[in-house]
């Protein structure tokens, strides 16, 4: 496979490699294709907990969703780290 970055982006990758950060170009761009792939994964995810959620008959109060919302967040940049 072949492909054709903008010149940012060439600057970027050769940058990254120069700096020892990865071997080879191709890592670079392995690299950014695999976060992409997890965020992909993570917002389907959620779009499935959303789907569920809509489906579910039940209220929540505020302090419920809340505390959902924190824990979330807490998962998901735990995720990053």
């Amino acid at each position: 496979m072949s492909i054709s970055l903008e010149k940012r982006w060439q600057i970027f990758v050769k940058e990254q490699v120069e700096q020892g950060r990865y071997k080879t170009e191709a890592e670079v761009v392995e690299d950014g294709l695999r976060l992409i792939a997890e965020r992909e994964a993570k917002l389907a995810e959620l779009r499935q907990s959303l789907e569920e959620a809509l489906a579910d008959p039940r209220r929540y109060t505020p302090e419920e969703v809340k505390a959902h919302l924190r824990q979330t967040a807490q998962r998901l940049v735990s995720d990053k780290i």
